[in-house]
């Protein structure tokens, strides 16, 4: 598991082990990670703002 830096967003949150990991297909998650995941995304959805700067600094890529 990797440790958070010192100052990093996602402190206090807890780990769904995705972490770190490339996920290409909804096959490369287990039925736990898929509910961890739905589980984060209504929790962030309650309060958007809160969560606005959650990957400030961060490089997110998508390629098809």
């Amino acid at each position: 598991m990797a440790s958070m830096q010192s100052g990093d967003p996602r402190q206090g949150q807890e780990d769904t082990g995705l972490r770190n990991r490339d996920l290409l297909t909804i096959d490369d998650l287990t039925i736990g990670e898929i509910e961890a995941v739905f589980s984060l995304a209504d929790e962030m959805a309650s309060d958007v703002r809160a969560h606005s700067d959650l990957c400030r600094g961060f490089v997110m890529a998508s390629l098809f």
